[in-house]
């Protein structure tokens, strides 16, 4: 397979991963309204789970904001974030919140940004010094950015 083809396919690819993100965003600001409309009733959750074919469970994680903390401030005001973390999925919607961890920093994260943003560093920290194996702290401050709330 040529360069360009390789190109090609993961632009593809990529087109596609950001379509499926805004379809899943949509499907759960439409439910998140569902159940906020529907709070004050008795059962109204088992029913709208019923209705929509999902369990309970699904609605509680829609409904659920995935974040990340800032775990400190280097000198020059860069914000680490703890990764890899084992519950980090590319597919879910992150915030990154402060160290209070209740000031939101940013939102609408998807986790396939925070993970390519960790794989970016640790390959830049590698080629510093080859025997290394890990990075714990990844600098979010561009992404805090890009994100901005």
């Amino acid at each position: 397979m040529s360069h360009d083809t390789l190109v090609n396919l993961k632009n593809a690819i990529d087109e596609a991963e950001k379509t499926v993100l805004e379809k899943k965003e949509q499907y759960n600001e439409v439910i998140t309204k569902m159940l906020e409309a529907a709070e004050t009733e008795h059962g109204s959750q088992r029913r709208i789970a019923e209705k929509l074919g999902v369990s309970r469970e699904t609605l509680r994680l829609i409904r659920k904001r995935f974040y990340r903390s800032v775990i400190r401030y280097t000198d020059d005001n860069r914000a680490l974030i703890m990764l890899p973390a084992d519950d980090l999925t590319p597919d879910r919607i992150y915030e990154i919140r402060d160290t209070d961890k209740q000031t939101v920093l940013a939102s609408g994260i998807p986790g396939r940004r925070l993970l390519d943003e960790r794989r970016e560093q640790l390959e830049e920290y590698l080629k510093g010094n080859p025997e290394r194996t890990n990075i714990s702290m990844v600098d979010a401050t561009e992404v805090i950015k890009e994100y901005s709330v």
